[in-house]
Formats: structure tokens, sequence, C-alpha cells
């Protein structure tokens, strides 16, 4: 199995595979030539961007620090080296490229809001009996608001993969999403 010009890293049988048009890609060159290690530890590159940015990876419920802290301890051979190396220039673009060619505008609105929602979390964390009652209320209503927002860019993801079949014919029950049933 070779992952398609829609999907630049695939998780197979415990490795990752990437496509022809992903390993040639200028900022994957970029990373190679320009980053120290960078040839040694392709394999932790492509597990690191699979894990923290892939829409199919197992980590994609957890908010963005959550999944780089799990796959760092989990999944990468030299977890010092990748942290050091996540912060260059180069690696920053080639994230910024990997989300941009691997997630749906839908994916990317969902995974800065729950940025969003966890900072939300963080700052309620942080709360004392001595807070504003007018602070405490419009962080209540702040949330209130995102879990809705929540819910409505689920249902556009969900509507992001719906295809339309043309021309008569009907599609056979298991070529139906579960959601359309």
């Amino acid at each position: 199995m070779s992952p398609d010009q829609h999907e630049p890293l695939l998780l197979f049988n415990g490795t990752i595979k990437a496509s022809d048009a992903f390993k040639t890609c200028k900022p994957l060159k970029e990373v190679m030539n320009k980053v120290p290690g960078a040839r040694e530890h392709a394999k932790d590159i492509a597990f690191f961007l699979y894990f923290v940015y892939s829409s199919r990876s197992l980590y994609k419920q957890m908010p963005l620090r959550d999944r780089e802290r799990s796959t760092l301890e989990e999944r990468i051979g030299d977890p010092e080296w990748m942290s050091a190396a996540r912060d260059t220039p180069e690696m920053k673009e080639l994230v910024t490229y990997f989300q941009r060619i691997a997630l749906t505008p839908g994916q990317r609105l969902y995974f800065a809001l729950s940025e969003q929602m966890m900072r939300l979390a963080d700052e309620f964390s942080t709360l004392t009996g001595e807070t504003d009652p007018a602070q405490l209320s419009a962080r209540i209503k702040l949330s209130k608001e995102l879990l809705k927002s929540e819910r409505e860019i689920q249902a556009m993801i969900s509507e992001e993969s719906v295809r339309v079949n043309r021309g008569g014919y009907e599609a056979h029950f298991m070529e139906v999403p579960p959601g359309q049933r």
C-alpha cells in the first residue's frame, strides 16, 4: 500500500509511508539539507508529522501540546533531537506545508478551535474563589459558544466528505456513510 496524492503520509504496518509527491516537496528537501541530523532522523520526522498533525492520527482529539508530548514520548526514537529540530524555521515551514496539504479547511478550523478550548480550560483551572463573578460569567458564556462552534465545525467536516451520486446511480448499503443510512 502506498499513499496517493491526497495523503502525504500514511501509517501502514507500524511504518510511515510517504507519497512520492511529499518526498520531493521543497520544504522537506530544505529540512533534509539544512537541519543537522535530519537525514538520520527521517523516520522521526515522519512520525512526528503524522502523529501530531494528521487527521488520521490516533492523537487527533488531543490538544496540540498533548499530541506533541505523547508523540515525543511514545513514537520518536530520539525525542531530544526532535524537540530541538521542531523549532527550526525549516521544520516550521514543513509543518505548515504538511497541514496545508493534509488537512481540509474544516479540519484546520477544528484543530484551531480545540486549541482555543484548551486555553480556556487552562484559565478555568487557575480561577479561585476571589475571581470576579462578571469575569467568570463571561468565561462560561465563551465556553458555551466554543462548544456550539465545535459541533458546527464537526458537522461541516462530515459534510466535506459527502459524495454526491449523479445520473440516477443508487448507492449500495455499504457505500453510504453510517451517518447517512
